[in-house]
């Protein structure tokens, strides 16, 4: 849409170097892509249990993108900051003790924010609307938001604006395809309980989220529900459920178009000649993979 703001954020939370280089040279590709005040670069950063190395390569990452004239918000928040602004996520984390899996599962180095990134991407948004990089009541927008190990093989600008293009009206873009969350799923009951009431069994749906955009619509609804009808879920599932929900909201996935190669998990594990390979073979080119371990 020509007159919609393109907000990319990624998150992360113990950086390596060569991932904050990769999502620099990136942040330039967007730049030039969307000039001007059409775009809105963010890297959200999990401060909760960041060490001083990780801190100190954030730090150096800030001084590059001021170096090379990159405009990047840098955005940081923690645990607590999650707790205070989304008081549901304390029935969640009741589920995970009551499970036996916050200890083992979540706690290992790890926030709450390892498993449920719908909340701090909305703590990003709401840092972003009050420091004015972007009105989240006036502009029309949509929001992108990746993962700092994911890769793509090509210039990020072209795969936005393609997007913004043949799925202008997609509320949700994600993954390889959503499938049905039963009970033999691991975090098949990390949701609140408004959660439950609210979605059906039949919409209760996950997907990957290595890298999703997000409608400005679904942003609104996703706020609305965490913020004052006690709703949350296991990130994966909780906002391609409330698209299922919804028969007014869509889905698409980002395989339709040919965009996401192998391996795009969370188990994938690309080395660095793997990437370089995978980065200059034109049979490769213009596709996502996940991970970028390094």
């Amino acid at each position: 849409m020509k007159n919609r703001k393109v907000i990319f954020i990624v998150r992360s939370h113990a950086p390596t170097e060569a991932a904050l280089a990769r999502w620099l040279r990136c942040f330039e590709d967007l730049r030039r892509g969307f000039p001007g005040h059409s775009l809105v670069a963010s890297m959200s950063f999990d401060v909760t249990m960041q060490s001083r190395v990780h801190r100190r390569r954030v730090r150096a990452f800030e001084k590059a993108a001021a170096d090379r004239g990159v405009l990047v918000c840098v955005h940081k928040y923690s645990e607590r900051d999650m707790r205070a602004s989304f008081p549901a996520l304390k029935q969640c984390e009741a589920k995970l003790i009551a499970e036996g899996k916050l200890h083992k599962e979540v706690k290992k180095g790890r926030s709450l924010a390892w498993g449920f990134h719908v909340e701090p991407l909305l703590l990003c948004l709401f840092w972003l609307d009050k420091r004015g990089a972007v009105n989240l009541e006036e502009d029309d927008y949509e929001v992108w938001c990746s993962e700092d190990d994911l890769g793509f093989t090509g210039d990020m600008a072209d795969l936005v604006r393609f997007y913004s293009c043949a799925c202008a009206d997609v509320d949700l873009l994600g993954g390889k395809g959503r499938k049905r969350v039963d009970d033999d799923w691991w975090w098949a009951n990390i949701a609140t309980d408004a959660f439950f009431e609210l979605v059906p069994s039949h919409s209760r749906l996950f997907c990957e989220e290595h890298i999703q955009r997000f409608s400005k619509r679904l942003i609104e609804r996703l706020a609305h529900l965490a913020t004052t009808c006690h709703v949350s879920a296991w990130s994966e599932t909780f906002a391609p459920s409330i698209v299922d929900a919804d028969p007014s909201m869509h889905f698409q996935s980002l395989s339709k178009h040919g965009h996401v190669g192998e391996p795009y998990a969370w188990w994938g594990n690309i080395s660095v000649d793997e990437w370089e390979n995978l980065s200059a073979d034109p049979a490769t080119s213009q596709k996502l993979y996940h991970a970028l371990k390094w």
